[in-house]
C-alpha cells in the first residue's frame, strides 16, 4: 500500500529520534476548553494521510500545537484556550492560504509535513506546513519568535501570531482512494495533496524582539475639578467591575456568580437591588420588586444615596 511505503520511510529517518509533541485538540471551533494531545510523527502523519470527511468546516476538529493550562472560570463558564493561558508551542504551523506554491515554504533538509487545506484548490493552493521542534518555545519566547519565521516566510498568517491559535484538521468533503502524486513522498485524494519532507529538525530563525516605543509625551493634566471628580467615578461605576464590587462592599450586597445582590433600595429600603459586576448597557443597578417598586439607576446614585 503506498502508505505502507510512507510509514516504512518515515520510521527509518527517525529511528534514532523518535519523539513526541505536546498539544490540544478541540471538538470544534467553538470548543474554549478541548483536551490535551501529543502525536508523535507517524501520528501527525496518519492524521494527513487519512483527514476526516465532512460536509462543513464548522463541524470539523481542530487541533493546536500549543500547551495550555489548566481550564478555568471565565463570566461563568470554563476555558482554556486563551493566549494568556499558554504554556509552550512545540510546533510551528505556517498557515498560507495567498497562493505561495509548496516548494517556497519547505527549507531545505529539515523534516516537514504539509496538506492542502479545506477550501485548497489548483489554481489557487492553500498549504498548512507543519515543522516539529526539537525543544518547544516558551509562550513568553512566542512573540518574537514568531516575526523571526514571518521574517523568514512573509506569506504566512498573521493570524498565527497567536499562541493559542488553533488549525482544522486535514479533511475533504468526499472520500477518494490515497493515489501517490507527481513528486517523491507526495500523496493524493482527489485535489487534497499530502508532502513529507525528510530531514533534520527545524531550526528557527534567530528571533526579532519588538522596539521598544518612546514614550509619547504629554501635556500636563489640569486640575480636577468637583464636577469632573464626580464625572471620573461615575464613568468608573459604569464600567469597571472592581469599582462596582467596592460599592458593593460599601452598601452590604452579597456578591455571587458575578453579580452584587440583596442590596439595600434606595426607594423602598428593602433588600433587593442587584447589578452585574461586568457590565452590559448603561450598568445600572435594579431593584427586583418590579411591581411594587421599581427603581434603577446608576451605581453612583446608589452609593451616594446608601452612603
Amino acid at each position: 500500500m503506498i502508505s505502507d511505503e510512507a510509514v516504512e520511510r518515515l520510521c527509518i529517518a527517525l529511528e534514532h529520534d523518535w519523539r513526541s509533541w505536546d498539544g490540544h485538540t478541540f471538538a470544534n471551533r467553538f470548543d474554549k476548553v478541548g483536551a490535551p494531545s501529543s502525536w508523535d510523527a507517524l501520528a501527525l502523519l496518519t492524521m494527513m494521510l487519512e483527514p476526516v470527511v465532512g460536509r462543513s468546516k464548522d463541524a470539523l476538529p481542530l487541533w493546536s500545537p500549543t500547551v495550555f493550562g489548566p481550564p478555568y472560570r471565565e463570566r461563568g463558564e470554563q476555558v482554556c484556550r486563551r493566549s494568556s493561558n499558554t504554556m509552550a508551542v512545540s510546533l510551528v504551523v505556517l498557515d498560507v492560504d495567498d497562493g505561495t506554491p509548496l516548494d517556497a515554504l519547505l527549507e531545505p533538509g529539515t523534516f516537514a509535513l504539509a496538506h492542502t487545506s479545506w477550501s485548497h484548490t489548483p489554481t489557487h493552493p492553500k498549504w498548512r506546513v507543519v515543522y516539529p521542534l526539537a525543544e518547544p518555545v516558551p509562550a513568553q519566547r512566542w512573540a518574537a519568535t514568531w516575526r523571526g519565521l514571518a521574517g523568514k516566510w512573509p506569506a504566512m498568517d498573521g493570524k498565527t501570531k497567536d499562541p493559542a491559535r488553533m488549525y482544522y484538521v486535514p479533511a475533504v468533503r468526499e472520500r477518494c482512494p490515497l493515489c501517490p502524486g507527481p513528486l517523491p513522498l507526495t500523496y493524493r485524494r482527489g485535489t487534497y495533496t499530502v508532502h513529507m519532507q525528510l530531514g533534520a529538525w527545524l531550526t528557527l530563525p534567530a528571533p526579532i524582539e519588538e522596539k521598544a516605543r518612546p514614550a509619547p509625551s504629554k501635556a500636563p493634566a489640569p486640575p480636577y475639578r468637583p464636577d469632573t471628580l464626580r464625572s471620573d467615578l461615575a464613568r468608573q461605576l459604569r464600567t469597571e467591575p472592581a469599582a462596582r464590587e467596592l460599592v458593593a462592599e460599601l452598601v452590604g450586597a452579597r456578591v455571587s456568580d458575578g453579580k452584587a445582590r440583596h442590596a439595600p433600595c434606595p426607594a423602598c429600603r428593602r433588600p433587593a437591588v442587584w447589578w452585574a459586576l461586568v457590565p452590559s448597557g448603561a450598568g445600572w443597578a435594579y431593584c427586583n420588586h418590579r411591581n411594587s417598586c421599581g427603581w434603577a439607576g446608576p451605581l453612583d446614585d446608589l452609593a451616594r444615596v446608601m452612603a
